[in-house]
């Protein structure tokens, strides 16, 4: 084994995963952690990098959700596999205990009950479906904020997976769209870049918008010259959706709460945990698991179908 200096390990793992090997999201979490390892007292080498380690960070910020400390175990461990590879540490610190296996999902100091919810209902999703509707006769930009949201309705799609859709990429003919990299952007996840059907409702929409965006973006900016992906207070995407909402009567409508609704409801839709994560693109069903909130409503309705014959003596 030969270490070395944890700011030497540093400076070659943001080498690795400088762009385009790597997204920049990704760069700058595995810096954060390696960071935040550097902090410790004592870690000055490679070699200090072990499993007591580890806990120590943990303890260090306690107030981090579970799925984030998590994730930023997972980016660490792959900084570990690389540190094996150059033989800077004997063994990986995760041969103890993976990241899963470091806290468990209940370990929240937060009630489940407390944290926010942003999934809607299927009621409040159709009454804001419905207005957009009745507010797409009036122009261009209400078209476009229509087929926006279908397409989050109907797909599961995260915001950025959307916004930087092409025209070219969506073939109404065979029902399907390609989520693809693009110069400057990629999704998320290589598992993220696939074709997804169009149901019919959304195939409607964005037939009649599709001809009218004058750009190359099926979201474009008024100038129609990028994808809508920003714009000033009010004119935001999210801003958009959320007056949206507004005007509907449903408060607190985000562009996350169309993919969190579909994984909350999916169960109430007859949508399995194998399809709810073919269509979210998870990387396991265990991940939609983080997207199916608590509704009583729903829990409710599922309690009403429990059922036992009863024989009455005669």
């Amino acid at each position: 084994m030969r270490p070395v200096s944890i700011t030497r390990f540093r400076a070659e793992i943001d080498t690795l995963y400088s762009p385009p090997r790597r997204a920049k999201a990704t760069r700058k979490q595995i810096a954060q952690v390696l960071r935040e390892f550097a902090e410790l007292p004592g870690v000055k080498r490679t070699s200090d990098l072990n499993p007591a380690t580890i806990a120590r960070w943990m303890d260090a910020h306690p107030g981090r959700t579970v799925v984030r400390t998590k994730s930023l175990l997972a980016t660490f461990r792959a900084a570990c596999k690389y540190a094996v590879s150059q033989n800077y540490i004997s063994t990986n610190p995760f041969d103890f205990w993976k990241p899963n296996e470091w806290i468990r999902d209940d370990a929240e100091d937060r009630p489940r009950s407390t944290r926010p919810v942003r999934h809607k209902s299927a009621a409040d999703l159709g009454r804001v479906l419905d207005q957009a509707d009745r507010e797409a006769v009036r122009g261009w930009e209400q078209r476009r904020l229509q087929a926006l949201v279908y397409t989050y309705a109907f797909t599961g799609m995260r915001a950025g997976e959307a916004m930087h859709l092409y025209v070219s990429e969506i073939d109404l003919d065979a029902r399907v769209l390609q989520i693809a990299a693009k110069p400057g952007w990629r999704p998320k996840t290589l598992k993220s870049a696939k074709p997804i059907p169009i149901a019919p409702p959304l195939a409607e929409v964005l037939a009649n918008w599709l001809p009218h965006t004058g750009s190359a973006w099926a979201f474009p900016t008024r100038k129609l010259d990028r994808p809508w992906t920003t714009g000033g207070p009010g004119y935001r995407p999210l801003d958009a959706v959320k007056e949206l909402g507004r005007r509907a009567g449903v408060e607190g409508l985000t562009i996350l709460g169309f993919r969190k609704s579909i994984g909350t409801l999916a169960k109430a839709m007859g949508i399995s945990q194998l399809e709810r994560k073919d269509l979210l693109r998870h990387t396991s069903v265990e991940t939609g698991d983080y997207y199916d909130e608590d509704d009583l409503d729903l829990l409710k309705a599922t309690i009403a179908k429990i059922h036992y014959p009863r024989h009455q003596a005669g």
